[in-house]
């Protein structure tokens, strides 16, 4: 009865044992399955975040080269129309050296291209100062038809 008795004490001790061991095992294989688990979330937000960084980074300059292209652009009409402006200028005086200085504030209130191409082959070919002073107002009143808004003021300044 002693053996029977020691064999049951040994016995449930083995039992504790065994359920400790088990509940500690569960507890460190949940333990590592966590880290684990948590290891290739951060990995997949890792990537995920590089991914959208990635394609924000090229919206970015995409969008920033744009607009770069886009007022270069606007820099080069400028440019364009104030060297027009310049060489129908240079022309005037060349052609007329004693033309009023109020010519020149007229040539500046032109931005249209094509008026400023015409009006300098005009001045090649008109006769006398006079025909160009008349072809100049002419210009200079379609500009400001077809600009009613804008005054001189909001004109570009010539660099």
């Amino acid at each position: 009865m002693a053996s029977d008795l020691l064999s049951y004490l040994l016995e449930e001790k083995a039992k504790g044992l065994e359920e400790k061991l088990r509940k500690e095992l569960r507890k460190e294989v949940e333990e590592q399955a966590r880290k684990e688990l948590w290891k290739e979330v951060e990995e997949q937000a890792r990537k995920e975040l590089e991914g959208r960084m990635k394609e924000y980074e090229e919206e970015l300059k995409k969008k920033y080269l744009e607009e770069g292209v886009q007022q270069g652009v606007q820099q080069g009409v400028q440019q364009g129309i104030q060297q027009l402006q310049q060489t129908l200028e240079d022309s005037l005086v060349a052609r007329f050296p004693h033309a009023p200085i109020s010519l020149l504030r007229d040539i500046q209130r032109l931005t249209r291209p094509d008026q400023l191409r015409r009006l300098t082959v005009s001045l090649i070919q008109v006769a006398d100062l006079e025909t160009f002073e008349r072809l100049l107002s002419q210009a200079a009143a379609e500009a400001a038809a077809s600009a009613p808004g804008q005054n001189q003021a909001e004109l570009p300044a010539r660099s």
